[in-house]
Parts: C-alpha cells; structure tokens; sequence
C-alpha cells in the first residue's frame, strides 16, 4: 500500500480559536483517530511541528530568514505519514482528521520511492 504525507495546516489557529477544554476534546479525538489507523496498520508516522523556525531560499545566493510565518493561515503545523489504495483513498481518511473538522487543512500527497 502507498504512503501519504498529510501536511497539517492552520492548526495553530485552530489552537488559538478553541478554548482549553475544546482543545482537550478535540486532541481526545484526534488521538483515538491515529489509534484507528494503526490498528489498520494505516499510520505510519508524524509528528507536530515546534512554531519556531527559518526558510532557506536562493535569490542570487542563499537567503535566510525567519519563519514559519504563522501570519498565514496557510504554516504547517505538522505531518502525518498514512497508508492508502490510492489517493482518493488517503484524501478520505483526511477528512476523518478531527483537526480538518475543527478548521485545519490538510495536504495530501502520495510520497515518491526513490530507488536505492
């Protein structure tokens, strides 16, 4: 079965907006979701992201500069690596995530073997 990168995005406004007890609850589910997938042998992996961080670019020479700007509703806020069929197939049990349920986004993307 393929694997799946879910890229968690705007959980850190999900994080602001939710009250601590909301919070509580919704991690509550989103912690019985991955046991599901696991127990389907479905989760492979993640972990959330810290909110500091720096972005590498090249305009001429490497530039450095400080991010992930959580401005954008767009900052990852962590990943998730997911067993599927096919890509409909992992874009479905994306929206099972609780966290899409409490205003996230997800990207979904099949991850590309590289040869040995």
């Amino acid at each position: 079965m393929p694997d799946y990168m879910l890229l968690l995005r705007g959980t850190y406004h999900v994080e602001r907006r939710l009250s601590p007890e909301e919070m509580q609850a919704m991690m509550g589910r989103f912690t019985q979701w991955i046991r599901e997938l696991g127990a389907r042998g479905q989760f492979r992996g993640g972990d959330p992201f810290r909110q500091e961080g720096r972005m590498v670019a090249f305009g001429g020479g490497p530039v450095v500069s400080d991010g992930p700007f959580l401005e954008t509703k767009d900052a990852v806020g962590g990943y998730l690596i997911l067993a599927a069929e096919t890509l409909d197939a992992a874009m479905a049990l994306a929206a099972g995530c609780p966290l899409v349920q409490a205003g996230a986004g997800v990207e979904v993307r099949p991850i590309q073997l590289m040869a040995p």
